[in-house]
């Protein structure tokens, strides 16, 4: 930390291998990227303990870049302190990242954070100028799934401080959170996915102390962890699978009205085995809408079991990308068997510079079958449908593997707006970890 960022610069021509595409386009951008270490485990400027095991969501907010932290399977040897669960900001391209809020030891990580813009009030009362809200939704510790409270912290960005909401008692944290308008009465909501399958919604409230009035009911519930919300027309929420029972999860469509509802239109396959993996076997991830070059409207979701990307195009849904078939390949091996998670949050969709075509961008983690591969993979997606896969290399020496992408990023400071991607992670399942959370600085290069 008390090493600039701009020093710890390393450039790597063509690290980024994308030999392996599955077109003929060559967007020969990514093959050459500039990386640099911008964050390191330590004290920050303020004298604070900044670290974890994984970044878990980087947010642009207010012209600002957040990124939630987390301590899920920390060792803590040592005399390094145990802060629990925090948020970092970094306040221009040229700051270090700074702690802004400590939730505590009593909390493991922030499983979710959005930025979240309101038009209207809770009546439906419009707004002089939307306002943004910074939330989050932190895990208490040695809860697997949230514990017994769904809480939010909601960010006043005119002191700076955080304003805790207990929102219920019956739910666990947050998993998610999604913003939309009712398309019927024209509300701005914050819609919540909690880890115990539950989906709440909130408004815009400038007379209440935390800013949000929640409804106590929950609009849905009866599924495995929401995972991820995605606006297509309609509000979508993907649903963990609980049970065998049809409603039990999936992929959920809202109807919006005065009585709103939520109506699946997809489930997947239900593996009743619960295995070391937890619900991997259940969940979707990563749900984004994406227009195609056409003006099509899609929804792009990525299962790690069996591991796949899978469309939903009006409510069908077809697998796009086999990822163990696609690292196969890549790898040069029999069969790929090892982890395919992908999109842990969302997929980060990016203007590409030299096209001007926006392509989607997809955290991954997968295992190459060499050891002394200590980097980490992601995917790109092109109009169309088309893959590529990038390569993120270890630019620190504490010998631990970046160990997945959890988060992608478009800068938000002018400065490096469509030139600058910023990539977070480590995946901390098993353990145990520690100061293992990584984020990177990537200046994209233009080709001639």
């Amino acid at each position: 930390m008390k090493i600039l960022s701009a020093l710890l610069c390393i450039v790597i021509f063509g690290a980024v291998c994308l030999a392996k595409e599955t077109s003929t386009n060559n967007f020969s951008q990514y093959t050459g990227l500039d990386f640099c270490n911008d964050f390191q485990c330590g004290y920050d400027e303020n004298k604070q303990w900044a670290g974890g095991t994984e970044t878990m969501a980087m947010v642009s907010h207010q012209g600002k870049l957040f990124a939630s932290m987390g301590y899920w399977n920390d060792t803590s040897p040592g005399n390094d302190p145990v802060p629990g669960a925090q948020v970092l900001v970094k306040d221009s391209c040229y700051s270090r990242w700074k702690v802004d809020v400590t939730f505590g030891n009593q909390y493991r990580r922030v499983d979710a954070m959005k930025s979240v813009t309101f038009s209207t009030d809770y009546r439906g009362v419009k707004l002089m100028k939307p306002v943004s809200l910074l939330v989050a939704s932190p895990t208490e510790i040695g809860k697997r799934w949230g514990g017994n409270h769904f809480i939010v912290y909601i960010r006043n960005d005119q002191t700076g401080k955080w304003i805790f909401k207990e929102v219920s008692d019956k739910a666990t944290a947050a998993r998610s959170f999604g913003s939309y308008t009712d398309s019927k009465s024209g509300i701005s909501y914050i819609f919540a996915g909690t880890t115990n399958g539950m989906i709440f919604k909130g408004a815009y409230d400038s007379d209440s102390p935390d800013l949000i009035k929640w409804d106590i009911a929950p609009e849905l519930s009866g599924t495995g962890r929401v995972m991820c919300f995605a606006k297509s027309g309609s509000l979508y929420a993907a649903c963990g699978l609980r049970n065998e029972e049809k409603n039990s999860g999936g992929l959920f469509r809202r109807i919006d009205g005065n009585e709103p509802k939520w109506t699946q239109i997809y489930r997947w396959d239900y593996f009743e085995k619960v295995t070391k993996n937890g619900d991997e076997t259940k969940i979707m991830r990563g749900l984004t809408s994406v227009i195609e070059e056409d003006g099509t409207n899609l929804l792009i979701g990525t299962r790690a079991f069996p591991g796949v990307i899978e469309v939903i195009k009006n409510d069908e849904v077809k697998t796009e990308l086999d990822i163990r078939k696609y690292f196969t390949d890549v790898f040069g091996v029999e069969k790929y068997s090892g982890p395919a998670l992908s999109a842990y949050n969302s997929v980060e969709l990016f203007n590409d510079p030299s096209s001007g075509k926006t392509v989607g961008l997809i955290g991954a983690w997968v295992r190459s079958p060499s050891k002394n591969d200590l980097g980490a993979y992601f995917l790109v997606r092109f109009p169309g449908g088309k893959y590529q896969f990038g390569y993120v290399p270890k630019l620190t020496n504490n010998g631990k593997k970046l160990r997945g992408i959890r988060t992608i990023c478009n800068s938000p400071f002018p400065e490096e707006k469509d030139k600058v991607l910023y990539f977070g992670g480590f995946d901390g399942f098993g353990g145990p970890h520690h100061n293992t959370a990584w984020i990177y600085k990537a200046t994209i290069k233009k080709t001639n």
